[in-house]
């Protein structure tokens, strides 16, 4: 599948007339919000587009001034000979032993893998090459959310280089793996219905791959940032012992309305406030043992100096005990090798949550802190 994301920009003034084939599933996003008067009663309305269907399909969008522009997408599936390939893969003590295969024509360039949740750099690949990977999902290193993985790949520099052009050209790279992740890559990963381990791979490229799109009659001049990315599921085995460190599976807070989401990571809040967290474990484990952990914090989230250690002592914690119906207070760090099943509900789901003291450290807000969990079981 080709997911495309376009800005299309109009070389005149007046009509800007886009042409593409029926197969691309071609949508332009609109906001009207300007456009109409909310309060007017004159019930007279302006045509302001108009969409053409057939074998080439047409949308001319009227009395745009020039190089205005339209945001779009187009979605179609190109069938490719070349691929790329996980090869001679092999899961021993938490470490993953892989050959990554570019037998494809074109460039990867800042490539990284998701493997449980957790999200590994691994540079560039040239056409026709392959690389061997050891990833060792214990090592403290490798980087629990994407933002870390972005901030790894793209690092930020002082205040005096942020409007030089490397650091745009560093920035628009960064945004292109952000469209793809959170339009594409994050809904694979966080897929809790999987029966197996899962490896995602992504990568950059600028090849241009084709298209039939024509803008105002002529085929326009294209720049191509393009995210290439690729997955591979492994089945676990009945009775398989299995294993998810600390980081690979993340909890979904289930009252966000509560909190101010900040850069995709951070949670902040601004008066005394529970959050109630579930960690989705995958269907088909029965949990031998867990620990959840509320100091494993990576202090990159945080833009204060005081310690997750004294910002804890704010927080009250509980996790739900199924068999008795009740919120069981627990410790900072929690483990539980035993009626492991108390704790585990029929969607095999845990379930924690905090209550929170405020206490205003910077800008009159705090940052949540999330706590991690490691998970041990046996597939059914």
């Amino acid at each position: 599948n080709i997911n495309s994301f376009f800005t299309i920009y109009n070389n005149k003034r007046g009509t800007l007339k886009i042409e593409y084939p029926s197969e691309y599933n071609f949508e332009i996003y609109t906001n009207r919000y300007y456009a109409d008067n909310y309060y007017s009663q004159d019930l007279i309305y302006n045509v302001v587009s108009k969409i053409s269907f057939g074998e080439q399909e047409t949308h001319e969008i009227y009395n745009k001034p020039l190089w205005d522009s339209v945001e779009a997408r187009a979605d179609v599936f190109k069938e490719y000979e070349e691929k790329i390939l996980f090869q001679d893969l092999l899961i021993k003590d938490d470490k993953i032993f892989v050959k990554l295969v570019n037998n494809t024509s074109v460039e990867l360039e800042d490539c990284y893998v998701i493997v449980d949740g957790l999200y590994v750099s691994i540079g560039n690949i040239n056409p026709k090459s392959e690389k061997d990977l050891k990833i060792d999902l214990s090592d403290k290193s490798i980087k629990n959310n994407f933002e870390l993985l972005m901030n790894e790949i793209y690092p930020m520099t002082h205040s005096g280089s942020y409007y030089n052009d490397e650091y745009k050209k560093q920035q628009k790279k960064r945004e292109a793996h952000n469209i793809a992740h959170y339009n594409f890559i994050q809904g694979i990963s966080n897929n809790n219905a999987l029966t197996g381990k899962q490896i995602i791979f992504a990568a950059l490229n600028y090849d241009d791959f084709g298209n039939e799109l024509k803008v105002n009659g002529k085929s326009p001049k294209v720049y191509n940032t393009n995210v290439i990315y690729t997955i591979e599921n492994i089945r676990y085995e009945k009775g398989e012992y299995v294993v998810f460190p600390k980081g690979a599976i993340k909890p979904v807070l289930n009252n966000p309305e509560k909190f101010s989401l900040e850069d995709y990571m951070m949670y902040t809040f601004y008066e005394n406030v529970e959050a109630r967290l579930t960690f989705n474990i995958q269907r088909g484990i029965t949990v031998k043992e867990f620990e959840i952990d509320w100091t494993e914090i990576n202090q990159e989230l945080f833009y204060a100096n005081e310690s997750v250690e004294n910002k804890l002592n704010n927080y009250d914690l509980y996790i739900k005990n199924n068999a008795t119906d009740e919120w069981e207070k627990t410790d900072k760090v929690f483990k539980v090798s035993t009626n492991v099943e108390n704790y585990i509900n029929q969607l095999n789901q845990i379930k924690v949550k905090a209550d929170i003291t405020f206490t205003e450290y910077n800008y009159g807000h705090d940052i949540l802190i999330i706590p991690e969990i490691e998970v041990s079981g046996v597939v059914n």
